[in-house]
């Protein structure tokens, strides 16, 4: 006997695919019983029925169906490009006759998938049709400028790049166009060398982890790949202010029509393309707003292109959408565009992870021949790989990438015109062209995706970059222009760089994992000849030895905190020594005890007394100043939780002209309004420090009174020299604003050491002037304090 089984599987809309429905499908299985019921059967019958019942049922599963796995002519010539895949195609047309012309005689197209496209379709009459949409699209993607130039000469080698920005599928044909070139389509086959490449040094994960699900779109059975990371480059919208949009902004929406890819001529510098400026792609001026008249329009086109430069924001409380781009998260490095290898798009990973153009340093007197990191390759095998951890003082130098190589540029910006905003060979010291994301980020946190497929919190790099937890995580790549100080007669504006140098060095966390910790950009060898437009792009990759990684506070806070600990308890042992040996040393016949206890009892109480007394009042006014400003976030979270009702402040102007508040402009005033607070907290502090220094005076102590204050009161005397007091140190904090303002001069590192000297004297100077005007050493000591706390910071933080 056996028993029917009948198994239900409904599959629901998809909340990605909401217009998409599936029908609920079945299945029948058979369960057989060893022992048929109402039958006798030994065990060799039995195992005969159950061999007969199995090989029937394997025929059947063995048999092929063609509709199901027959051979695919679609898929033919298709090759997998995943997420973040390089593409190099090589094409070997030395051989093909001049006379062949291209885009006459032939012509190369490269199509993708996923891909969406409409379609323009005319009657035989020519009359026109309404567009029809193409899924995947027909059309090839558009070649480079470069390529298709008539001064390209096609009868060579000729390289292309292709770099996914999303999971994809791309085909290479060439296409015969004209009937004379028929006899020479042999000539092209088998031209073509493919090699496909993908970061793997940022974050090295094995075949056993870090997997993920290709795109449904590409692959039926939904097959995990490798879960690829890199390092993104982060540009925001305060980047643009600054300096002048880059040329190579990436296309967006409709661009990506005919498949997400960024193509690019891949030349060497003895095959250079005809000289041509780059042709941005994207409305910079008009880059950060929204191109859709409404926010449903935007989504619609983000979802139907896969896009990921978006501005799109999911609210999860009421579903709805709204659009704000302040963020990307780029692959490739902006502003760095029309260069040798690499075309408009340079991926710093394919840049410091190549092992045959990485190269160490070369011979200096910092990096001598016989350097023990000559002994290694610059890009080592991974199992070769030592990292430097917090404890590892003893090993010092990590075993990890080092790459240093060079790429000739050319300029796509018109040198000889002048701009409004300075363009990014232009920006002083000091200015970040960009960010790069300390930490390898990977495909979901790319593209904003929680999978391959489209979803409605989908937000593109920005909500990354909006979930960061602390603005650490993004370092900046600052502009070095001190060797423009150099240059006779000034070098700011129609001064170009030769040499500019991307210096980015990083801590190998462990022997897969990497962390950017600093990066510059460095100009060098600026002339004024606006007719030259090449440049060398020098790229500096490498790891920072323990010494460096303390300095540059790369390690954890626990790590310095136990440092700082053991510094302490090492400077209580040598003075402990230092009293050992002095006791044991003495002349003296009967020296005295250390009376540890009864000094630490002298002196702690008092102390702590103090601090909680001084504590007391600051507490107070920042207790008052947060009720006032942000007691909304704690009183009235549920009813009103941006504080637009909050007391009377909503209703106050912002400036006499205004009739009443806008509850819109509530964050700007708030932050005017904390202006004004930190003010009132410093008042109230100098307050009360006045009273504490200057006690009141007992009767009996009139007679220490300075000579010409007899005839005041000692109310009166102690009154003066709180006021003055409070006075001297309001003046001092104006004085070390002007200071701290300075620090944020673009070239105050560059004459840093100047500054320290400057400062040194004009210390001296100014104590002179406090002395004379309060008179007290006790009461002039806080004043310089407070001025020798601001240098150290302005010094240490350049």
């Amino acid at each position: 006997s056996s028993v029917k089984v009948v198994a239900d599987y409904a599959l629901s809309k998809s909340q990605n695919q909401a217009s998409r429905a599936y029908t609920p499908t079945s299945a029948v299985y058979y369960y057989i019983s060893e022992m048929p019921s109402g039958m006798e059967m030994n065990k060799i019958d039995v195992r005969k029925n159950l061999d007969s019942h199995f090989h029937s049922d394997s025929w059947v599963c063995h048999r092929e169906i063609v509709r199901q796995e027959g051979r695919r002519r679609d898929q033919e010539g298709w090759f997998e490009s995943p997420y973040m895949s390089r593409v190099h195609l090589a094409f070997n047309w030395s051989h093909i006759p001049d006379y062949l012309t291209f885009d006459e005689h032939y012509k190369l197209a490269i199509y993708v998938r996923p891909s969406r496209c409409n379609k323009l379709e005319c009657t035989s009459t020519g009359r026109r049709i309404s567009e029809v949409e193409n899924i995947p699209c027909l059309q090839p993607l558009g070649l480079p400028s470069w390529f298709i130039d008539s001064n390209t000469m096609r009868n060579n080698i000729l390289n292309l790049t292709l770099l996914s920005l999303d999971d994809a599928r791309f085909r290479v044909e060439v296409h015969i166009i004209n009937g004379l070139a028929l006899p020479y389509a042999e000539y092209f086959k088998e031209t073509m060398t493919i090699f496909i490449d993908y970061p793997q040094r940022a974050k090295y994960l094995d075949n056993q982890s870090g997997k993920r699900i290709m795109s449904p779109l590409l692959n039926h059975e939904e097959k995990s790949i490798n879960m690829v990371h890199m390092f993104g480059i982060r540009y925001d919208q305060g980047h643009s202010t600054l300096i002048r949009p880059p040329m190579n902004l990436p296309p967006r929406w409709k661009s990506f029509e005919r498949g997400r890819m960024l193509i690019g001529l891949n030349t060497t510098l003895r095959k250079r393309p005809p000289k041509m400026k780059y042709a941005p792609k994207s409305d910079a001026d008009n880059f950060w707003n929204n191109p859709y008249s409404s926010v449903d329009d935007a989504k619609q086109h983000t979802d139907t292109y896969l896009e990921t430069f978006h501005g799109l924001i999911y609210d999860m409380s009421d579903g709805s959408h709204a659009y704000d781009l302040e963020s990307l998260i780029l692959p490739y490095l902006p502003y760095f565009s029309n260069c040798r290898e690499f075309d408009s798009y340079i991926p710093l990973w394919a840049v410091v992870e190549s092992a045959t153009e990485c190269n160490l340093p070369g011979v200096t007197k910092d990096f001598p021949s016989s350097w023990w990191r000559r002994n290694i390759p610059s890009i080592p095998h991974q199992d070769d790989v030592i990292a430097v951890g917090p404890f590892d003082f003893m090993r010092f130098y990590p075993v990890a990438d080092w790459c240093e190589r060079k790429i000739r540029c050319n300029y796509d910006e018109n040198l000889s015109d002048i701009d409004m905003a300075p363009r990014w060979f232009e920006g002083d010291t000091g200015v970040a062209l960009f960010s790069i994301i300390r930490d390898p980020i990977n495909y979901n946190e790319y593209t904003g995706r929680d999978r391959s497929i489209i979803g409605k919190a989908d937000g593109g790099g920005q909500k990354y970059v909006k979930a960061a937890n602390s603005i650490e995580q993004f370092v900046p790549a600052t502009i070095d222009r001190s060797a423009a100080l150099s240059i006779e007669g000034g070098c700011t504006i129609l001064c170009f760089p030769r040499k500019v140098t991307l210096d980015i060095a990083y801590y190998q966390m462990d022997h897969k994992t990497k962390r950017i910790v600093q990066t510059n950009v460095i100009y060098d060898e600026f002339d004024k000849d606006f007719t030259s437009d090449d440049y060398e792009l020098h790229v500096k990759f490498y790891p920072l030895n323990y010494q460096e990684l303390i300095i540059k506070f790369a390690f954890s806070r626990n790590l310095f905190l136990l440092l700082f600990a053991q510094i302490g308890t090492a400077t209580v042992v040598v003075a402990m020594v230092y009293w050992v040996v002095t006791r044991l040393t003495t002349n003296l016949e009967n020296p005295p005890p250390l009376r540890l206890y009864g000094f630490l009892s002298i002196i702690i109480p008092p102390a702590f007394l103090g601090f909680i007394l001084g504590l007391i009042p600051v507490s107070v006014a920042t207790a008052a100043v947060f009720w006032l400003l942000k007691g909304f976030s704690v009183f009235t979270l549920e009813t009103d939780p941006t504080g637009r009702n909050w007391l009377f402040l909503p209703s106050l102007s912002l400036q006499y002209s205004d009739a009443r508040g806008d509850p819109d402009d509530l964050f700007i005033s708030q932050q005017g309004r904390a202006g004004l607070s930190f003010v009132t907290i410093g008042i109230v502090s100098m307050y009360y420090t006045a009273k504490a220094f200057v006690p009141d005076r007992t009767s009996s102590a009139q007679h220490d009174m300075p000579r010409g204050y007899y005839d005041l009161g000692a109310r009166e005397v102690n009154s003066w020299k709180r006021s003055n007091l409070i006075y001297s140190s309001i003046l001092m904090g104006l004085f070390l604003v002007i200071i701290m303002e300075w620090s944020f001069w673009p070239s105050f590192g560059v004459y840093i050491w100047e500054a320290i000297i400057l400062m040194k004297i004009l210390s001296i100077i100014v104590g002179a002037i406090v002395d004379a005007q309060i008179g007290d050493n006790l009461l002039s000591a806080p004043v310089m304090t407070a001025m020798g706390l601001v240098q150290g910071i302005v010094t240490m933080s350049s």
